[in-house]
């Protein structure tokens, strides 16, 4: 048997090595930078003769004209290529389109696009509006009506693949169901230390491989290469590069100037941990290291526990692929948060409260369970309150079964964990950002599962909603649907599927959707909408964790019980479970790398700077997240106070995005030394000032408002992004701490009284457009319901076919 282990494991590791040779093949990791630009139309629009795209690079205007073509579907389609002269991160683009006939060319689009390094597609739509040509950002080179119908394709084969998968293992139970195999597992023998040894290291480096392959290119990430999507990527490595400089009170002075940041609201504090440790090291390289290594430990301690409650070798690796390698942890590295999915801690939890409440109920265990629950809180809240869950279910379901109450083990548990979550209430609730977030059903839902978000994540919602997808496992989910039939009700399988199937509700939100938009009709979590647990509503899709690991131990534990009917049939499933997270998430296909390259005139800034980017009408949108994000990867190289907030989440509260409208307003009103007084008496010494963001009108004012303090302009053209460096004339003495906070909460308190509205200033914008139409939710919920119906009827059938044969005995008789 042991020898039997063994080999399976040497097959899996040759497989492991091979899918990892095959990604690194199939996605190298390119750092040039090239971009595809397409426009296309209806064949029904003939005005259009000509399509040109004015891009502004390094100061420089760029006109790029756009050859035609013919498209699919008999669409026209115009097409130009460009390669930027050093890396750029975000792109300011105008889209010009000339009628036949016409002199001169009128303006469909001004945006902002960000890049990555490698092939990016910028591709728009063109329609005809009221006479006036709009071109609609989109994902793939067509009109509006092909994207809408590639996005109704793509839900289409995710519910037909999710339908597939549950029949096969509808079909495989059947046979097993047919066999009458018994549904006690079969005991794993005893492994020798050092063979036992053998294998769990074998174990770690497939692991690594998969984990290396399905996070390619975190591998080769490097300083001005930061391996994620979206722009927190910038953001997580910006708190790993500074954590060094926290306070113990988690204050930092370098940034949100002229206040003090207030950092106590940490999303992580075990990722502070490692950073501060390993600080030597390139933030952005343990950005890349941290991604493999984290599903690499995650998906072991999940394997771990799966063999540990019954599953055996190799089918107890489906429990950490389910876990560690699902939509959810998927969304997590593409976002950018890579330290949700650096959490061994919450199996190993599940693993010692489990011995603590279920098994040999000895005291000790709870104290390991306490001190694990401590480090999943730490790593992250929704963790820590995923593992409370889920010791929650455990001790309920030994209260109930045992009928008594495992006093010793819970209060040695509560002994370790309760001073840690009291200490991070405290944190939480100094922070006015902390415990008082305002949340609604409606914004709440924008973070929770819904129809098209359990099968996943389409083009257009990697573009538009920051990748929010839970892209539950179809292999998962008709494995925990069949685990009541091939494993019976015995505990503890019986209590982790009720556990599993709460967290999928609970990931659901405060309201059943098909999409986030609007929500068929309330779920009992939505009553937590106006008390004070409101703050669990902010990512409800997170509860799916629960889900994932629980589910994943199920379906290692149901493998292992058909695999008694043959290995072929285990073996099937296992290399499903294997490519599904390749097939089904896209990963590394949607994973891109963020690069910049820092301006080198910071260098003649003194400190604290004010980053002057746009500002549009306030409420801000989408593009201040970039700004600010990118203002603190330009701080990792320079490193100057900034009044740019590093781990805000919102606009609103940055110092930047508020002193940059007011003093935008002050500039354009004519008022510049009013300007340089307030901020002079702030603090503040430069203001940067990144011209090549806004329209060439306004660019004109401020730079001529600028030129009134009297100082030297310094000019930078080594980044993508023009930036000039303008000294504040000092006209007022610097104000003491105190002083200044209370002087900028007034300034910022006149602001937000000032009637207005209007855009400061005619911005760039990104296109958030998304063709969001009823095709997709008619498909996802034909899909989910064609989905239940068939397991429903699957459950159904033995009843329906022994009522039947009762009915045809009778009439016979």
């Amino acid at each position: 048997m042991r020898l039997r282990s063994l080999s399976s494991t040497l097959v899996l590791a040759s497989l492991a090595l091979l899918l990892f040779v095959s990604i690194t093949r199939i996605y190298p990791h390119v750092r040039r930078q090239k971009v595809t630009f397409t426009v296309a139309s209806a064949p029904a629009e003939a005005s259009v003769s000509e399509v040109s795209l004015e891009l502004r690079h390094r100061g420089k205007i760029i006109s790029i004209p756009l050859s035609p073509a013919q498209g699919a579907d008999g669409i026209r389609l115009w097409k130009a290529e460009w390669c930027p002269e050093v890396p750029t991160l975000m792109l300011p683009a105008r889209v010009l389109v000339r009628r036949a006939g016409a002199d001169t060319p009128e303006e469909a689009e001004v945006c902002l696009e960000p890049l990555h390094t490698g092939n990016n597609l910028l591709a728009w739509a063109l329609e005809e509006d009221e006479g006036r040509h709009r071109a609609v950002r989109v994902s793939s080179a067509g009109t509006l009506e092909q994207v809408e119908r590639t996005e109704v394709i793509t839900v289409a084969v995710k519910a037909c693949t999710a339908i597939v998968v549950l029949l096969l293992v509808l079909w495989m139970t059947g046979r097993y169901r047919e066999a009458g195999r018994a549904t006690a597992l079969p005991s794993s023998p005893p492994s020798a230390k050092r063979t036992a040894l053998l294998l769990g290291v074998l174990d770690l480096t497939i692991w690594l491989l998969l984990a290396a392959a399905w996070t390619w290119p975190a591998a080769l990430a490097q300083h001005h290469e930061i391996v994620g999507r979206h722009y927190d990527s910038m953001g997580t490595t910006w708190v790993m590069h500074s954590a060094p400089r926290f306070s113990h009170q988690f204050k930092d002075a370098m940034s949100a100037w002229p206040t003090v940041a207030d950092y106590r609201r940490m999303d992580s504090f075990v990722l502070v941990f490692l950073s501060i440790l390993l600080s030597s090291f390139s933030a952005a390289k343990l950005h890349g290291l941290f991604q493999i290594i984290g599903v690499a430990t995650s998906a072991w301690a999940a394997q771990g526990l799966a063999r540990a409650m019954g599953a055996r070798r190799p089918w107890d690796m489906i429990g950490g692929l389910c876990f560690a390698f699902s939509g959810l942890a998927a969304h997590a590295l593409i976002e950018g948060h890579m330290y949700h999915i650096m959490c061994p801690w919450l199996p190993l939890f599940v693993w010692a409260w489990y011995r603590a409440m279920c098994e040999n109920q000895k005291w000790h265990y709870g104290t390991i369970a306490g001190v694990l629950f401590c480090l999943s809180l730490l790593t992250s809240a929704y963790l820590g309150v995923s593992a409370a869950l889920i010791a929650a279910g455990l001790f309920l379901a030994t209260v109930i079964r045992k009928r008594t109450v495992p006093w010793l083990q819970t209060l040695a548990a509560s002994a370790i964990a309760l001073p840690v979550i009291l200490a991070i209430l405290h944190l939480y609730g100094g922070d006015g950002d902390g415990l008082s977030r305002d949340m609604t059903v409606s914004t709440a839902l924008q973070a929770s599962a819904h129809c098209l978000s359990v099968l996943g994540a389409t083009p257009e919602l990697d573009r538009v909603q920051h990748s929010l997808a839970l892209e539950l496992s179809p292999l998962l989910l008709a494995l925990v649907i069949v685990a009541p039939v091939v494993l019976g009700k015995r505990s503890p399988y019986r209590v982790l599927m009720w556990i599993a199937v709460s967290g999928l509700l609970l990931s659901i939100g405060p309201g059943f959707s098909v999409s986030d938009d609007q929500a068929l009709f309330r779920t009992p979590l939505s009553l937590l909408a106006n008390t004070p647990l409101k703050v669990v509503l902010r990512f409800p899709i997170r509860f799916a964790w629960i889900c994932n690991l629980c589910g994943g131990i199920l379906a290692a534990a149901v493998v292992t019980q058909l695999s008694l009917s043959g290995r072929r049939t285990a073996w099937l499933l296992l290399l499903l479970a294997l490519l599904l997270p390749f097939a089904a998430t896209r990963l590394p296909a949607r994973q891109r790398t963020l690069t910049w390259s820092t301006p080198d005139v910071y260098a003649t800034c003194a400190a604290p700077i004010l980053d002057l980017f746009p500002v549009q009408a306030w409420p801000p949108n989408f593009d201040e997240m970039w700004f600010h994000h990118l203002a603190c990867a330009y701080q990792t190289d320079h490193g100057l106070t900034i009044a740019a907030n590093g781990m805000h989440t919102t606009p609103e509260g940055q110092p930047q995005v508020r002193l940059g409208q007011w003093t935008t307003r002050q500039l354009l009103a004519g008022h510049s030394d009013e300007a340089a007084a307030m901020l002079s008496a702030l603090g503040f010494k430069t203001i940067v000032f990144h011209s090549d963001l806004f329209l060439q009108q306004d660019r004109e004012r401020l730079n001529a408002a600028l030129l009134e303090f009297g100082s030297t302009q310094i000019e930078s053209t080594n980044s993508s992004v023009r930036v000039i460096a303008q000294a504040i004339p000092q006209l007022s003495p610097a104000l003491p701490e105190q002083e200044r906070i209370e002087r900028y909460e007034k300034l910022i308190d006149a602001l937000d009284a000032t009637p207005g509205g209007e855009p400061l200033v005619e911005t760039l914008h990104t296109t958030l457009t998304w063709p969001h139409t009823s095709g997709n939710h008619i498909a996802a919920l034909v899909g989910m319901a064609v989905y239940t119906l068939t397991a429903i009827g699957w459950f159904l059938k033995p009843r329906i076919s022994k009522l039947l044969h009762e009915r045809h005995s009778a009439a016979h008789s």
